[in-house]
């Protein structure tokens, strides 16, 4: 009985013909999970929007005071901390009125504040244990929504702002509090770049630091330029408002980015950067 077998040069066409399917489908089925991370990412932010909606209506539409730490449980512990916590995540203060914690987490995070640089208290811990330290914190939230500085400290109102649909609340970022405007913020600062304290000072020990906050839609761009500091993958960034809606804000040195989305009013930092006059 005689049996037909596949030749060399069959088995290499179809070796080639295999090859260039994968070629064509890994690339797109990563681009489809990064939009997926991205759609999944919007919605929690509309999740948190919710909650903070919640918290206004049961505090005198007054925002909660944040921490510039990060932590929603004792790593120690591992019991939850309370809202006034100094080691607290900001978002514990309006968790109760989230359908569920896991609109504080975005798949597409990598990591926080507090544990990139050899200085801050957990580094050297495990990357594993880290992770799950850190799984509800990848937010940050504008620090100018949460209080006024000044003789009188008092949390602000939501009334404060004149526009709140032009207001940030939150958004993708590695640093939970954003308390510098013309250093952790997305607007540019002087010298004529923003996010200046990720760019420089911890280039070095960490170089995916404003990767992090614009950590969206990177697979669909190539990595520029390795030997420039400031030469990151173009991505986006999920950004909520006051007023309950999600955008995207395009990666960019920061020219294109409005101060008053920050602060509700364009401020002379130079003068009081906390100024809502």
């Amino acid at each position: 009985m005689n049996q037909k077998a596949f030749t060399l040069i069959e088995l290499l066409i179809v070796v080639a013909i295999i090859a260039l399917l994968l070629a064509i489908i890994v690339p797109a089925l990563g681009i489809a999970k990064e939009q997926t991370r991205t759609i999944v990412c919007g919605s929690h932010l509309r999740g948190i929007g919710y909650a903070i909606n919640g918290y206004l209506e049961s505090n005198e539409s007054r925002f909660h005071n944040m921490t510039n730490f990060g932590l929603w449980e004792n790593p120690n512990t591992g019991k939850e901390y309370d809202c006034d916590d100094s080691w607290a995540y900001w978002a514990i203060a309006y968790s109760q009125y989230a359908d569920t914690k896991d609109v504080f987490h975005c798949s597409a995070a990598k990591r926080v504040d507090m544990w990139c640089v050899g200085s801050e208290p957990f580094s050297g811990w495990e990357e594993a244990k880290l992770k799950k330290m850190f799984y509800y914190c990848h937010y940050g939230i504008n620090g100018y929504t949460a209080y006024e500085s000044g003789d009188n400290v008092r949390f602000r109102k939501i009334t404060d702002f004149k526009v709140p649909s032009n207001v940030i609340f939150c958004q993708d970022h590695i640093e939970q509090t954003l308390d510098g405007a013309y250093s952790d913020m997305f607007t540019a600062n002087p010298a004529g770049i923003n996010l200046s304290q990720w760019r420089r000072d911890y280039i070095v020990p960490y170089p995916e630091c404003v990767s992090e906050c614009f950590r969206h839609n990177r697979s669909s761009y190539a990595r520029k330029n390795l030997t420039d500091p400031y030469a990151v993958e173009k991505g986006l960034s999920n950004s909520l408002w006051l007023d309950g809606h999600v955008s995207r804000i395009e990666e960019s040195t920061g020219t294109d980015v409005q101060y008053r989305w920050y602060t509700g009013h364009i401020v002379d930092p130079a003068v009081d950067r906390w100024n809502m006059k």
